[in-house]
């Protein structure tokens, strides 16, 4: 009877535990590698729809600075599915939930809920899916990277059979086509790529959405994803035939830097991804005065130049102007009025 009585106390502990805990994170992995997939389901009594906003990646306890490559928020009815392309950096991180209320057993609290995560850095081939679930109302596509590696890719769609395998390029992506033709009903299912485990909610137009909340929101969030099957080309992102291990690295993996615009690195640099990366001090650059110096010496060397030149005009013509003006004295002298024949002239022809 003690043992009874032990185990009904300690399964209504447990159960009154998880009924306090308020929100919970489930993480697919909380070490992930450069710019992998985050795969998150959310469960909680919130007052109100979560939604992304209330979702934040912070690095090193500050808010992440690069926006999220791709992610998104689905509210199912009991959880949240939320993924998301992590940044290229490493480092650690938190997965918080925050700025909204929710019930901690019969309090309303609006706590932040958060998981450690952690990204590193590897040399081993390794793959990313572009969505972390899929609603499809119609035939769908999803983009798959494949990072450090020519891999071959195969992805399989539970929900019919169908499986496509694609040799992806390093560090390229291509788009893989699934259809949906054949499902006449609401279908939760699985979109298996690699390892990866895509969820599948399959819409089709003539059955209800059995597995979604019936309100405004989820319609509106619905309805924008009849978009998605679009065409689109593949495209081949940084198509490298090899790669070296600066090309896989980032300045963070060589104690590096990236100076902004208006710096300049002051010491040795190194690429990382193909990106210029400051091993030494990233300084402000110095604004040049020279300019300035060489434009007044130049205007100073032209009016020295003009005072020379009339200095050098005048005296070259005074000699001349001396000359013509000596010539009208001894011509008034030659012509003097009222001069007698018999007057001698006595002035020296050569006075003035």
């Amino acid at each position: 009877m003690k043992r009874v009585a032990s185990f009904i106390l300690l399964s209504l502990f447990i159960i009154s535990f998880v009924s306090a805990v308020g929100v919970n994170i489930e993480l697919d992995k909380t070490e992930f590698n450069q710019g992998e997939l985050l795969q998150a389901e959310i469960s909680g009594a919130f007052l109100e729809n979560l939604k992304s906003e209330n979702i934040a990646i912070y690095e090193d306890g500050e808010v992440h600075s690069v926006p999220l490559a791709s992610s998104d928020l689905l509210k199912l009815e009991n959880k949240y599915l939320y993924y998301a392309i992590l940044p290229n950096k490493v480092g650690n991180y938190s997965f918080k939930i925050e700025d909204i209320e929710y019930y901690f057993g019969q309090d309303i609290i609006d706590n932040t809920t958060e998981k450690e995560i952690k990204i590193v850095s590897s040399l081993d081939p390794y793959i990313s899916p572009s969505k972390g679930f899929i609603v499809a109302t119609d035939d769908f596509k999803i983009k798959v990277k494949s990072l450090n590696g020519i891999q071959e890719i195969t992805a399989s769609f539970d929900a019919n059979g169908e499986e496509v395998t694609k040799e992806v390029g390093y560090n390229s992506e291509k788009t893989f086509s699934f259809t949906i033709q054949g499902i006449t009903e609401y279908t939760e299912s699985t979109l298996t790529i690699g390892k990866i485990e895509i969820p599948v909610f399959v819409y089709p137009p003539a059955s209800p959405p059995g597995g979604f909340i019936n309100n405004t929101e989820l319609e509106e969030q619905i309805e924008s994803y009849t978009n998605q099957t679009q065409e689109e080309p593949e495209v081949e992102v940084l198509p490298l035939e090899e790669a070296t291990t600066e090309q896989i690295q980032t300045c963070a993996d060589i104690n590096g830097k990236l100076c902004k615009k208006s710096e300049i690195c002051v010491g040795p640099t190194s690429f990382a991804q193909d990106i210029l990366c400051c091993l030494g001090e990233c300084e402000e650059k110095k604004s040049g005065t020279g300019w300035i110096f060489g434009i007044i010496i130049i205007v100073a060397l032209g009016i020295a130049s003009y005072f020379l030149y009339n200095k050098y005009k005048k005296t070259k013509q005074k000699p001349k102007d001396e000359q013509v003006r000596r010539i009208e004295k001894f011509k008034q002298r030659m012509n003097l009025p009222n001069l007698q024949p018999e007057v001698e002239v006595k002035r020296s022809l050569d006075r003035v």
